[in-house]
């Protein structure tokens, strides 16, 4: 009987942690209205691209990263310490979308989000 209990109380701490997300999306979008955050943008390739609405924890945590394709591996670098009150999030639209890394709990809540540098962009040399 403890087994099957052990089992059972494992399998449902597990679909929790199936259901939270993590992928590399588009922000279009960026929305504060009433305290709360919301994000609008895209995921999947290109042609295959599927449109989302998300919910930003007040307590997300927001971040620059760096995201590996190949190892599909996300990385946290320095914390944005202005939010989405800062100069990246400033010109966020459909014609120029943010690349970023989002981590969603079981609600399909924004955790975590990474900015991810974008492949072409230099920094400017000085």
């Amino acid at each position: 009987m403890r087994t099957i209990t052990a089992i059972c109380t494992l399998a449902i701490f597990s679909l929790g942690a199936v259901m939270a997300d993590d992928f590399v999306g588009r922000i279009t979008k960026i929305e504060t209205k009433d305290g709360t955050t919301t994000i609008t943008g895209t995921r999947g390739k290109k042609g295959e691209e599927k449109d989302f609405k998300l919910t930003v924890a007040e307590k997300a945590k927001i971040a620059k990263g760096k995201y590996s394709f190949k190892d599909m591996t996300a990385e946290t670098g320095d914390d944005i310490k202005e939010g989405f009150k800062s100069d990246l999030f400033k010109d966020v639209s459909t014609e120029k979308p943010l690349r970023v890394y989002l981590t969603t709990d079981k609600k399909d809540v924004v955790t975590q989000l990474l900015v991810i540098e974008q492949k072409g962009k230099k920094k400017d040399d000085k």
